[in-house]
């Protein structure tokens, strides 16, 4: 359908004419009450309504400049405006915003995956024993990719979820690396990266344009927790050091460092964001006593819950299964193989049952061991 200028009524001055503009070259508007699709408005996916009108967001960024107001109708100038930062989806293959449940073999190379979208399973052959898990989203498609990192040629093997293979050349076990895998240059796609332990160096590819990105942070016996800490959609080289009980990270928006001190030096590390404020969580599991202690980054309060137990061979997993935008508090028990996860959204206990002794609960690679 054609949408002219020229049909558009001033009654609400500036702004009504610049929405105007704006759909001119878009597609799906209707008259009347001006249904606005497909156009250049931030967060994607997205509906903004204001007065009669409702605008379906597909693209667009933030911009300077004052609101232009009209009857009920307010348009930033330029591209209506968002705040939301790019987030990797979290061991979600199927595209659901949910969390997967999944395991890695490394006797047979297989993965097995349930799909929270249908309960189907996944099973692909795709890595050999030794071969260490880097589950994320290499291509930018919203939906985690299956991969391994194989120490011994330095590769990284990559199932694309959107279709074809990846390798990538990068680090080496030789040289004491460490895979690190996160989005540190804001894309939208994970990254290659390595942490050299015997120089305390962070080795990235930036799979923006190929370039090398290095930075010394960390020494020997440190635990590597990249995350997105600060909310503006990069993942922060970050550590933390047992030794001291700090977590040591790296703020990508300002280059500043924070330190905090969290956790006791037998804890295991779980950040994520347990708020569901866009911000990771410095938080840590205490296998003696099963509690998780966790510093919520939006109003720095600390919740602690008892989930879990060493004795009973459970391995930490959390991750967003229920896609409230929070991660889940939950734990893969070895022995029988069954999952327990607490629902943050209804705040209700669930088990599902997918392992074998011996596998890797997929949830838990990047989770210093």
């Amino acid at each position: 359908m054609n949408f002219s200028p020229r049909k558009c009524r001033n009654d609400f001055g500036l702004a009504l004419i610049l929405l105007c503009l704006l759909a001119a070259s878009a597609h799906g508007q209707s008259g009347g009450g001006y249904e606005v699709k497909s156009s250049a408005v931030a967060a994607g996916g997205a509906t903004s309504a204001a007065g009669p009108y409702a605008i379906s967001g597909t693209i667009g960024q933030t911009i300077a400049g004052g609101p232009l107001t009209g009857g009920s109708l307010v348009v930033k100038v330029g591209f209506w405006h968002t705040t939301e930062a790019t987030v990797l989806p979290q061991f979600d293959y199927d595209g659901d915003k949910r969390a997967d449940i999944a395991v890695f073999r490394p006797s047979d190379g297989y993965w097995h995956i349930i799909r929270s979208s249908d309960s189907s399973m996944i099973q692909e052959q795709w890595g050999a024993l030794g071969d260490v898990p880097v589950p994320a989203d290499y291509d930018g498609d919203k939906r985690t990719d299956i991969a391994v990192w194989r120490g011994s040629d330095g590769n990284w093997y990559i199932i694309k979820s959107s279709g074809g293979q990846m390798l990538y050349g990068w680090g080496a076990s030789s040289l004491g690396d460490i895979p690190v895998p996160g989005d540190y240059d804001g894309d939208g796609k994970a990254d290659a990266a390595v942490w050299r332990a015997p120089e305390g160096n962070w080795y990235i590819k930036s799979s923006r344009d190929g370039s090398a990105i290095v930075k010394k942070w960390g020494m020997a016996g440190d635990q590597l927790v990249p995350a997105d800490y600060d909310g503006d959609g990069k993942t922060d080289i970050a550590i933390y050091r047992p030794s001291e009980s700090n977590w040591y990270i790296v703020n990508s928006s300002t280059g500043a460092v924070t330190l905090k001190q969290w956790g006791l030096s037998t804890d295991m590390v779980v950040p994520a964001d347990y708020d569901a404020d866009g911000r990771a969580d410095i938080a840590v599991w205490r296998p003696a006593s099963g509690n998780w202690l966790i510093i919520n980054s939006s109003t720095n309060a600390v919740s602690v819950k008892a989930w879990g137990a060493e004795g009973l061979s459970d391995v930490p997993v959390p991750a967003d299964y229920d896609a409230d935008g929070r991660a889940d508090i939950a734990v893969w028990r070895e022995a029988e193989g069954n999952w327990y996860i607490i629902q943050s959204e209804t705040n209700t206990g669930r088990r599902d049952n997918l392992g074998l002794p011996a596998d890797k609960p997929v949830p838990s690679a990047r989770i210093p061991q």
